[in-house]
């Protein structure tokens, strides 16, 4: 042992250097079972040792003995060692900021944060459980492919939980070490050291990290990392679980493809893999979404996954012991320095990165109608002017057509939204105004000399733009355009038809030669009978449409470079314009046309495939499920926590509800003060403050250290006014419910464990209000603060159980108590389960009862 300043040799346990005087801290691993930290956490056992940390099993005594990870640093550094050690403590504080706002089943959760005899302490989540490695080491048999895509695709998961962060989180050192397997089959992130936030512009990473093999060329010096180097790692782990091949023997930039190395791995999937693996970015996939339905059409490629013969559960083998110096070392250790499906759509604007079509399996013959895919359908209340087109397989191409419509095919596509109509004049006209978009330069139709600029066509379709100014368009509204394979999906629908509207001609749905038009454009959306089965109006007529695709040979491939933006070449057209005949009215029909030369018989639609969320509000799936606390709830809450006496929350009862908007937050002081002034209403008042949180202003505001604080002392009344006011309304308790625990049974919306970093509650709050949104403890759709802060209003009656929605429970002329839901900084823990109830006279308020309001999804 040596004193970090001098370097002179000292006696174990010193705490003084005898030659230079300095104090010297403790260093790290020398804490002992029994040793108690700030009065709170009791050492069980040390688990690992690193050159400057360690990391122990303990206790927390404030949450009932519950087991945790200690993570020391330590404070201080030997000569020559000061940037390794800075290095060091950069990335200890940067995993524990990253860590305390995020909230996610698969990431271990931040505890608390402390310093303890010049040291610094991380306290987390104890991840039982082994790693991949381990687990890997542990077997002499390969592992089945349904459990490594089940483990990937809780990864998946997982990372684009990351990636969607704002900045944008990279993981940056997946490998099997910095991965625990759980006893229950749950994976878990470890380590998030070396992890970065995302800075746009950048041209480089600063510093150099990552393990060789699995991190990517551009963790090297080569370039600025992003969310592609987490899929070119998560990439070559999996490549490794189901091959045993390790990366950093691989003798080129990529390994052999998976297929060749254990005949098992399907070949599609073996493709997707490598390409996922490219050693340039824009090669890869564009996100961990692309990335997860590549794999998912691949393996629907496959009549049966080759060794799966039972769900995961039952493939995984017996859990072993923990195996903690893996983890240790994990989260000690610093890090040393395809299949194109997507490729079109992600280049793009970041927060834009939507799925295309995988390669187009040939047919040899007009496919009947297609059965429903494996693949789950998501579908979500379409944007503003767009239609859902459900997720699935579907038909592309014809036999009967021109030989640049064949073969026949079969894709599958996930679930997007297109726009009802054409863009219109008058939209294109807004986005030139806004400076997003260039004005044409034709500013003529086929017949009119002042298309453009006549407001008597502003909702006419817009003409006379190159492919890159619709391209551009799009982009402008968080958009992108179609590809041909999406286009013609929409056309078709999924039994293959003729037309947008079936197999049989009919000039009077279509803006068509000879149906009495002047030879030009129409209004959008003048045909609605033409309307395909989603009601996608003028996919036939009016004006060909610019598609992203190239023009190339069938079968569709959006691997083969097709969907490419930077390609040189013809790009694709569809849907024909106002001089067409049946024959070239068919929603296979595709043509080429010069992506820089505008005509004015071509415009363009866009497409996205995120689903509409009003600003602020999160979007809460309808189903099938459970209200209300069953026989297992209460024996679970007694067990944990020992709780009882919660009868008003059962008998539990299976209901339905419909997909709604809810406020992400609990609306706030200054939400509220928009209200008041606008309405003339009474500022919210209580004699009873005795933390100071009714500190209303002259002007009817809040000190600026409460505008973002839930507003409080409102009646019932004042928060149904409110939502009114915002064109909401208030939640049912059975929304507010469904909200909190989705479909999963925790007690809390993040999980079964309190925790004093996701609750502000009297026993782990500040004594008062906080800020809405300051902890991370999302519920199941990403809604925050549903339990702590403040007891929120419903729009419920009071009445007991089961619950029945049409009993009188839910009319707003009803007498009696209101439903309160999620507990509040003055309450203790048990009010904050999701499955608790309170009950409030609606003509009264309190310093510690607000609300949030909720919304119907528009049909």
């Amino acid at each position: 042992m040596v004193c970090p300043r001098c370097s002179t040799e000292l006696k174990t346990g010193a705490r003084f250097c005898p030659k230079c005087g300095a104090g010297l801290p403790r260093w790290t691993g020398r804490l002992a079972n029994g040793d108690v930290l700030i009065d709170r956490y009791v050492v069980v056992r040390p688990l690992a040792r690193g050159g400057m940390g360690a990391v122990y099993l303990a206790t927390d005594r404030r949450l009932g003995d519950a087991p945790v990870a200690l993570k020391e640093m330590t404070g201080l550094h030997q000569p020559g060692d000061t940037d390794a050690w800075e290095r060091a403590v950069g990335e200890f504080r940067r995993e524990a900021s990253l860590l305390a706002r995020l909230s996610h089943p698969n990431l271990p959760r931040v505890i608390d944060q402390f310093r303890h005899d010049e040291n610094e302490f991380l306290v987390m989540e104890y991840v039982e459980g082994q790693t991949l490695r381990a687990e890997m080491e542990g077997r002499t048999e390969p592992l089945a492919l349904e459990t490594v895509i089940d483990w990937m695709r809780q990864l998946t998961t997982v990372l684009q939980y990351l990636h969607n962060q704002n900045p944008p989180i990279i993981y940056r050192d997946l490998k099997p070490p910095n991965i625990m397997l759980r006893p229950d089959g749950r994976i878990a992130l470890i380590d998030f050291g070396i992890a970065r936030l995302f800075k746009h512009g950048q041209e480089g990473d600063t510093v150099i990290y990552g393990t060789p093999g699995y991190a990517p060329p551009e963790q090297y010096g080569f370039g600025q990392t992003d969310h592609r180097s987490d899929i070119y790692s998560l990439a070559m782990v999996i490549h490794e679980l189901l091959t045993r091949f390790e990366p950093a023997k691989r003798e080129s930039t990529r390994p052999p493809l998976a297929h060749n190395l254990r005949s098992a791995v399907p070949a599609a999937l073996s493709e997707v893999l490598h390409r996922a693996m490219h050693p340039e970015p824009d090669e890869r996939y564009q996100s961990m979404r692309d990335f997860q339905m590549a794999v998912d059409h691949s393996l629907n490629q496959v009549a049966a996954l080759p060794e799966a013969t039972v769900l995961h559960q039952a493939t995984l083998a017996k859990p072993k012991p923990s195996n903690w110096w893996w983890l240790a070392m994990a989260l000690i250790g610093i890090g040393l320095i395809g299949f194109l499906l997507a490729r079109t759509f992600g280049v793009f604007e970041p927060d834009v990165q939507p799925t295309s079509v995988a390669q187009i399996t040939p047919s040899l013959a007009e496919p009947t109608p297609i059965e429903a895919t494996v693949v789950p359908i998501v579908i979500g209340p379409a944007p503003p002017g767009m239609l859902a087109i459900p997720g699935g397989t579907f038909v592309i191409g014809s036999d009967a057509g021109s030989p640049n419509e064949q073969p026949v095919g079969r894709g599958y596509l996930p679930t997007f939204y297109i726009d009802r109509t054409e863009v219109t004049v008058a939209a294109y006209r807004a986005c030139v105004e806004q400076q997003r978009c260039s004005e044409p330069v034709d500013r003529s139709s086929l017949t009119v000399t002042d298309y453009y600029d006549n407001a008597q066509y502003a909702e006419y379709p817009m003409i006379n733009v190159s492919w890159q100014q619709a391209l551009t368009y799009c982009q402008a509204q968080n958009k992108r355009l179609p590809s041909e394979a999406e286009w013609e999906r929409a056309a078709r629908g999924t039994d293959g038809r003729i037309y947008p509207w079936g197999n049989q001609w009919d000039a009077s749905l279509l803006n068509a030669w000879g149906a009495g038009v002047a030879g030009d454009t129409q209004a959008v959306g003048s045909y609605p009978n033409g309307a395909t089965p989603e009601g996608v109006l003028d996919l036939a007529g009016n004006v060909w449409e610019w598609t992203s695709s190239l023009d190339l040979p069938y079968p569709y491939n959006a691997a083969d470079g097709r969907e490419v933006p930077t390609q040189p070449g013809s790009r694709i057209v569809r849907g024909s314009f106002s001089g067409t005949n049946p024959e070239n009215a068919r929603a296979a029909v595709r043509e080429r046309r010069d992506p820089e030369l505008p005509l004015n018989i071509i415009g363009f639609r866009c497409v996205t495939n995120d689903f509409y969320v009003p600003e602020g509000m999160d979007f809460i799936a309808g189903g099938r499920w459970t209200m209300g606390a069953t026989a297992e709830d209460l024996a679970h809450y007694k067990e944990v926590y020992s709780w009882q006496g919660l009868q008003n929350e059962e008998p539990a009862t299976p209901i339905s509800t419909t997909a709604f908007y809810l406020d992400r937050t609990e609306v706030t002081n200054q939400a509220y003060a928009e209200f008041i002034n606008a309405t003339d209403r009474a500022v919210p008042t209580n004699s009873f403050d005795p933390v100071g949180l009714s500190l209303w202003l002259p002007d009817r505001t809040v000190p600026i250290s409460l505008s973002q604080h839930p507003v409080v002392n409102v009646t019932w009344d004042d928060a149904r006014s409110y939502c009114e006011w915002r064109g909401k309304r208030l939640p049912t308790e059975a929304e507010w419910e469904r909200a909190a625990r989705g479909d999963q049974r925790t007690i809390f919306p993040w999980g079964d464990q309190a925790d004093a970093s996701l609750l502000n509650n009297k026993d782990f709050g500040p004594g008062r209000t906080m800020p809405v949104g300051t902890l991370p403890n999302a519920g199941p759709y990403g809604t925050l603060d549903l339990a702590g802060n403040v007891w929120e209003w419903t729009q419920s009656l009071y009445i007991p159980y089961p619950y029945h929605p049409n009993d009188g429970r839910e009319l707003p002329t009803g007498a009696g108590s209101r439903v309160l839901r999620g507990g509040s900084w003055f309450d203790d823990l048990m009010s904050a389960h999701t499955t608790g109830r309170n009950s409030f006279r609606p003509d009264l308020a309190n310093i510690n009862v607000g609300f949030r309001c909720a919304q119907a999804v528009a049909p």
